[in-house]
């Protein structure tokens, strides 16, 4: 969709409302959904992102969180990140007794 204004709503002329003006209002409106519903290019000067995740488990494609060297990322859909990593061993024998 190319950039424009968004649409203004007409008034009805002379304080009549008919169907001419009706089908203006309807299709003004229209106009504003669509442009609003589009999730193509946004412009912006600055952005500020408060918060962000520090992974992207759980996040959708294209989401957007901060890795552990503080760069900011865009999570995808077959990247493969692990939340954390543990692990246990131990040497000896346990007994348990039950009485």
């Amino acid at each position: 969709m190319s950039e424009g204004l968004d649409p203004v709503l007409p008034y009805p002329s002379g304080g009549v409302i008919d169907a001419p003006y009706v089908n203006r209002l309807v299709r003004s409106i229209e106009i504003y959904l669509i442009r609003n519903a589009d999730r193509g290019f946004i412009r912006a000067s600055t952005i500020s992102a408060t918060s962000l995740p520090t992974n992207p488990y759980g996040l959708r494609t294209g989401d957007l969180f901060v890795d552990a060297n503080g760069f900011v990322k865009i999570s995808r859909t077959n990247d493969a990140y692990t939340v954390g990593v543990s692990s246990a061993s131990a040497l000896g024998a346990v007994t348990v007794v039950t009485s």
